[in-house]
Order: C-alpha cells, then sequence, then structure tokens
C-alpha cells in the first residue's frame, strides 16, 4: 500500500512540475535576449552525454524566437581550449540553428576550462 502511494505521489510531483516548467518556458521563450550555450566536447564525458547536451540547447532554442530583433543564439564548444562554434551574430534561421546545435563535433581531447 506504501508503495502505490509513494508511486502516486511521485507521478503527480513530477506531472506538476513538468506544467509548471513548461509554462516558465513560454514566459522567457518570448523574450529578446543574447544566450551563449558552452558545451563540454571533451573526453571528459561520453559522447551519449555530449549527445543528450545538444540535444537539451536544441530544445531549448525551439522553444525561443530567433532572430536578429528576438533573441539571439551562440554556441561554444571546449575541450583543449574553448572555440566559438555559433557566433551570437549569426543570421541562420531556428531550424538551421537547431540542426547546426545537434551537428556540433565532438572533438574528445583534454577538459582544460582554464584555456
Amino acid at each position: 500500500m506504501r508503495r502505490i502511494v509513494f508511486k502516486l505521489l511521485l507521478l503527480t510531483i513530477v506531472f506538476v512540475s513538468q506544467v509548471r516548467s513548461q509554462n516558465a518556458t513560454k514566459a522567457w521563450a518570448k523574450k529578446k535576449a543574447d544566450i551563449f550555450f558552452l558545451a563540454d566536447c571533451s573526453g571528459s564525458i561520453w559522447i551519449v552525454d555530449y549527445r543528450t547536451q545538444l540535444n537539451f540547447i536544441a530544445n531549448l532554442v525551439s522553444e525561443m524566437d530567433i532572430g536578429p530583433d528576438a533573441t539571439r543564439v551562440g554556441v561554444g564548444l571546449y575541450s583543449e581550449t574553448m572555440t566559438v562554434y555559433i557566433p551570437l551574430n549569426n543570421t541562420m534561421t531556428k531550424a538551421q540553428l537547431m540542426q547546426a546545435i545537434e551537428a556540433a563535433p565532438f572533438y574528445a581531447g583534454n577538459g582544460y576550462i582554464s584555456r
């Protein structure tokens, strides 16, 4: 009985948090901003986790109004050094931006974040 109650409580918490996070996303997604994401593409993480990072970034971008007079998004990658992969002043459409994010290379070098 306790397990069933616990599972129901857990499912309720997950559902409520998802609804709240969706509403919060809608509130900030329409604001004008410059957002620069930095993704770890070093050998410190597995490639599947790297792809999870990229999917997370692309999913956030999918909720935003992208454009020079709306939200501008840039992406940096770090491994041995930090590389600007997509500059903030890019002229990509939302679809192009999401595709470029998901295609970001995995360098797998040492993770020197101090460089």
